[in-house]
């Protein structure tokens, strides 16, 4: 809108005027608290005012322009003069109050000045007198200041209540700041705690793997030491029994013994697996080894090691699976002391046979009875810390039934066939070994269930050489700490169940107590999904 044009009354629009200003007053008062706290933003984090925020107090400033501009045009229109600068809200009331008297005591003449002489003559015979005239003009001058004054006190009023409740916005804007800012620090406070204890942990962790890369160190090197002291002790002891291989048997024998013993042939080479052996019993009983512990030591090195025949052992692993038969020597020594150390004093002179030969025998004879406890005794100190070598197995789980062998002759093969079954028929069925023992070994298969939801039943039957056999031993074995236990096989077959609840693996372990000939067993192995009370049952 332009400015009012001279001598234009603005007494229709001072109410509209009021009316305006109050409102704009009650918007200041209002958006003050959103200003407080936009402030303490941009003091305390640097945080800009949101764009409505600036939108709003834009369209403030647009209004109070406008208002202004609308009451100076008025007050220049009534000529008043030059008036003082404009810009808080409360100059405005003060000109307006001004512009409004002015207009009203101006109109008031106009009105007294635009009667005609005539009618004013009429108008003051027929006008009340001077008391009642001034009385009624006093009353509407009342009534005009009433109604002004009350849009002021409407004015006013608005602008207190206004200015109370920034005041309330403010204080509640305060306390939710305030509020804010414990949670901030609470939350600083609490990453700084996290960020310390993750660096503590990074500290202790960090420690804690560099303890262990020391000790993993140490460790290997006291394994290199002790290492290198056994290759020492043992081979201290292999040139002590080549020493003692040449010593004539006994010094006070006829000299036709003595040139009997010169006679025969020695031959150390073939006595190599008895000298390795020989040396590590010896640095086992200085390092005084529990036959428990030597067991362990030995499979876990060469699992395949009482597999493989006495005399053909030093012909592995480079010579040193023949070592392994130290806990065979040192089983034979707890049952006949001096077994081993005196075992070149005792042993007989046979003219023409090797001295490997003359050794085998010397442990094969007395062997050869109790063989199948040695290999019980085994697999009792091995199971279930320690696994053995197995020709194959059975693995079973809820989904399906996996049946492996070797797919080699060759001992101590790591690689297996597998066939995998997940019709009931086919896993819960008979399934066939077969394995051509040597003479005074052992071959070992393996029966296992992981996560079964019922238990399961293991049917065994061992025929040798086409007949019923019970040359083997069937050990249940479980992860927890209990101890294996073990059955001898009976010729008829027998019953293990409960595997998957009271045991995790059946170990089947077929030996060869012959001392000279190679025995063909053949194993059938049934499994069954069903329930049984004992752990061992008769066929």
């Amino acid at each position: 809108m332009g400015r009012a044009a001279p001598g234009e009354t603005v007494s229709g629009n001072h109410t509209d005027f009021a009316r305006r200003l109050a409102a704009l007053a009650e918007r200041l008062a209002r958006i003050s608290t959103e200003l407080a706290a936009a402030g303490r933003g941009l003091i305390e984090r640097r945080l800009l005012p949101p764009e409505a925020l600036v939108d709003e107090l834009a369209g403030i400033r647009t209004d109070f322009e406008d208002l202004r501009t609308r009451v100076l045009d008025a007050a220049a229109a009534l000529s008043l003069g030059p008036t003082p600068p404009v810009t808080t809200v409360r100059e405005l009331e003060v000109l307006l109050r001004v512009v409004t008297d002015t207009e009203s005591r101006r109109a008031r003449r106009r009105q007294e000045s635009e009667v005609p002489p005539a009618q004013r003559s009429a108008f003051e015979e027929a006008r009340p007198p001077a008391a009642e005239h001034a009385k009624r003009q006093a009353e509407l001058e009342a009534r005009r200041r009433a109604e002004e004054e009350a849009a002021l006190r409407h004015a006013e009023e608005a602008k207190r209540h206004a200015a109370e409740e920034a005041r309330k916005r403010a204080a509640e804007a305060d306390e939710r700041g305030q509020r804010m800012e414990q949670e901030r620090r609470a939350a600083e406070e609490a990453a700084r705690g996290q960020a310390e204890e993750e660096a503590q942990r990074r500290t202790v962790e960090e420690a804690r793997r560099r303890a262990e890369d020391e000790n993993k160190r140490r460790a290997e090197e006291e394994a290199k030491r002790q290492e290198e002291e056994e290759r020492r002790r043992r081979e201290q002891a292999r040139r002590r029994a080549e020493e003692e291989a040449r010593r004539p048997a006994a010094a006070e024998e006829a000299p036709a013994r003595a040139a009997e013993v010169e006679e025969a042939d020695l031959g150390l080479d073939t006595a190599q697996w008895w000298i390795s052996a020989n040396a590590s019993w010896t640095s086992m009983k200085s390092r005084q080894v529990s036959f428990a512990d030597s067991v362990h030591d030995v499979l876990v090195k060469y699992p395949y090691v009482f597999s493989v025949p006495i005399q053909t052992s030093a012909d592995y692993e480079d010579g040193l699976l023949a070592y392994g038969y130290a806990v065979l020597l040192d089983y034979m020594e707890q049952r006949s002391a001096g077994f081993v150390s005196e075992a070149l004093n005792r042993l007989p002179a046979r003219k023409g046979t090797s001295l490997g030969r003359r050794l085998y025998d010397y442990v094969a004879e007395p062997l050869r009875p109790g063989f199948g406890d040695f290999i019980r005794a085994v697999m009792l100190a091995a199971l279930p810390r320690t696994a053995l070598w197995v020709n194959g197995g059975i693995e079973d789980s809820e989904q399906a039934t996996t049946v492996f062998v070797r797919p080699s002759g060759r001992l101590g093969d790591t690689t297996q066939k597998a066939e995998r079954f997940t019709q009931e028929q086919r896993r819960f069925a008979d399934h066939q070994f077969t394995a051509v023992v040597a003479p005074l070994t052992a071959r070992f298969f393996r029966v296992e269930a992981t996560e079964v939801k019922d238990p399961r039943t293991v049917e065994v039957r061992l025929s040798e050489n086409g007949s019923p056999s019970d040359h083997a031993w069937v050990v249940t074995a479980s992860t927890r700490a209990a101890p294996a236990q073990a059955r001898r096989h009976e010729r008829q077959g027998m019953t293990v169940a409960g595997l998957g609840r009271d045991y995790t693996a059946v170990w089947i372990g077929l030996f060869n107590a012959d001392t000279e000939t190679e025995q063909r067993f053949d194993l059938t192995i049934g499994l069954k999904r069903r329930a049984a009370t004992a752990a061992f049952r008769k066929k």
